[in-house]
């Protein structure tokens, strides 16, 4: 869930002022690639609300198999898995039903279309670094990440990390599922790959730009 913490900053050590207007400029203009997500963000604040509820209740299997032992004393019969199930759906549906402030769902939205981005310029930035800035830039693959495959060996444990570390960071900061990423990112994708196709570089961070490069889109200096 959302703890509205950044996951980076995208700032460097020496950038100048004009250099972090840049950079916020980059970020700006990403977030427009990035689906609306108020529907997705309001849909996962029901369903945590809804586990909440249920995680408030306490143990509903033990309290059903207590109740299922009580009526059998009295010579009655409950079946005490499907009452459990029957509890936890409806501790469940209780939440979800309780609908979430529409400026939290508001905030909620604009901050994961931050977070989004944000670990995705992280991505790129940090790997243009780890790739040693090559002069024919960083090939990317189908999600607009860094191919893997090209990391110099060198530094692939230390990608492997900055990676695992910046998704692990998004889920923790931002109100979507892992269904919701998995959705999100080949849209995100699809809206920047038509920039490219019209010929235009896409702006990243730290002065660099995603540019179509015969059937490659590869991170250059801008």
């Amino acid at each position: 869930m959302s703890t509205h913490k950044p996951i980076g900053d995208l700032r460097l050590v020496g950038r100048t002022p004009e250099d972090e207007q840049r950079d916020a400029r980059a970020l700006a203009a990403a977030e427009a690639f990035v689906p609306d997500l108020t529907e997705r963000v309001c849909t996962y604040l029901r369903e945590q609300t809804g586990k909440a509820v249920a995680a408030s209740l306490g143990d509903l299997a033990a309290f059903a198999d207590a109740l299922a032992a009580l009526a059998a004393e009295s010579g009655g019969k409950i079946d005490a898995a499907a009452l459990a199930r029957d509890l936890e759906d409806e501790a469940k549906a209780i939440g979800a039903g309780a609908a979430p402030d529409p400026q939290d769902v508001e905030d909620e939205a604009v901050h994961a279309c931050r977070e989004f981005t944000r670990h995705w310029l992280d991505l790129l930035v940090g790997a243009w670094h780890l790739w040693g800035k090559p002069e024919t830039g960083v090939v990317l693959d189908s999600n607009l990440l860094p191919d893997r495959s090209t990391c110099p060996e060198s530094a692939r444990a230390e990608w492997e990390e900055l990676a695992a570390e910046s998704k692990c960071t998004l889920r923790a900061s931002a109100a979507l599922s892992a269904d919701d990423l998995a959705e999100i990112t080949p849209i995100a994708c699809k809206n920047v790959r038509s920039e490219l196709d019209r010929g235009l570089g896409v702006a990243v961070p730290d002065g660099l730009e995603l540019r179509q490069i015969g059937n490659d889109v590869r991170l250059l200096r801008a």
